[in-house]
């Protein structure tokens, strides 16, 4: 019997040009889903899924996996670098889901202080602070190219859970030390999704998020360095420390695969299914 989440996705198999990849999703999100989902509750978070223009391709796909893990209830928001034709044709086909642009949100100053080439990399990181901050539900914040394989608990038993990994990266715990006087830690917390808070981000960067912001910003030491400050460590660090009776320290397994142009999206996606709980995609 051939799997149903694999007929859902090659179903949504992403192309190139814009106005084919909208026409092959259905604008009413009909599909057939499996019966526990149909028959569970919705998750009690909303979903951000951060992407760009050049990650567009794998938008589709990436919209209509994460229906199908959690339901096609699930209130879904995607934060996009611009307006283009290729975001009206998706507004259009997945009418659903609340698309939103960067221009809309905080852009900081303080972006000036990290090398021209990694400035994309911070900005994205103060977005989903700055969305996050400003909801009145968690909201689970994902990148276009991240693909939950199975559905994830991020919820349960009344405590978050915290996904990490077992890799020490000084230049964050500098800057955490510096921000708000975190002690160091040997626990990432850097993965490929985290549920944010807005009662986290607020008693992390104070009800003043833009200043906040500026400041979390500022604390870093060696802004010329590729990676040294993290959203995802700093919430997930201040949240082990200070709220320790609220969370689950989770690990999952996961892979990060590379594509070529000429390659098929879902069915690379799909395998890995039963392999890994996550896998993340590159193109060469």
């Amino acid at each position: 019997m051939v799997d149903k989440m694999s007929n859902l996705i090659m179903k949504c198999r992403t192309v190139w040009m814009p106005s084919l990849l909208a026409r092959r999703h259905t604008a009413d999100l009909g599909f057939e889903l499996p019966v526990e989902i149909l028959d569970g509750q919705l998750p009690q978070f909303q979903i951000l899924i951060l992407t760009t223009q050049k990650r567009l391709q794998y938008l589709p796909l990436s919209i209509t996996n994460l229906y199908h893990q959690y339901g096609v209830g699930t209130e879904v928001h995607v934060l996009v670098d611009r307006e283009s034709a290729s975001i009206d044709y998706l507004q259009k086909t997945f009418s659903k889901v609340h698309f939103h642009f960067d221009s809309n949100f905080y852009q900081s100053a303080k972006l000036s202080r990290f090398p021209q080439s990694r400035q994309s990399w911070f900005r994205q990181q103060t977005l989903k602070i700055d969305f996050a901050a400003k909801s009145d539900q968690p909201t689970l914040v994902i990148d276009s190219d991240t693909f939950i394989l199975r559905p994830i608990d991020f919820l349960a038993e009344g405590k978050i859970n915290l996904f990490i990994r077992d890799d020490v990266h000084w230049p964050y715990q500098h800057s955490l030390r510096r921000f708000i006087g975190l002690p160091y830690s040997r626990i990432s917390f850097v993965t490929h999704f985290q549920l944010m808070s807005s009662w986290v981000i607020r008693e992390i960067f104070g009800t003043n998020i833009e200043d906040g912001i500026d400041r979390w910003l500022e604390s870093c030491l060696y802004p010329k360095q590729v990676s040294p400050l993290s959203e995802y460590q700093t919430i997930g660090q201040y949240l082990f420390q200070k709220c320790p009776s609220q969370v689950r320290l989770v690990t999952y397994s996961d892979v990060n695969h590379d594509l070529r142009m000429s390659t098929n999206v879902s069915r690379e996606v799909l395998s890995f299914k039963g392999l890994y709980d996550v896998v993340t995609l590159a193109r060469e």
